[in-house]
């Protein structure tokens, strides 16, 4: 059994983008985006 499995993540759906930011249409927004989603699934 996997880390993610143990934890119960394969049932949940994360999703990242600079369309879900505070920054649409930039990269910055993309890269805090998906560093909200990493935390979210580390912590």
């Amino acid at each position: 059994m996997g880390a993610l499995q143990r934890r119960g993540l394969l049932e949940r759906a994360f999703f990242a983008g600079e369309h879900l930011s505070h920054l649409p249409a930039w990269q910055k927004g993309a890269g805090l985006s998906a560093r909200r989603v990493v935390n979210n699934i580390h912590s």
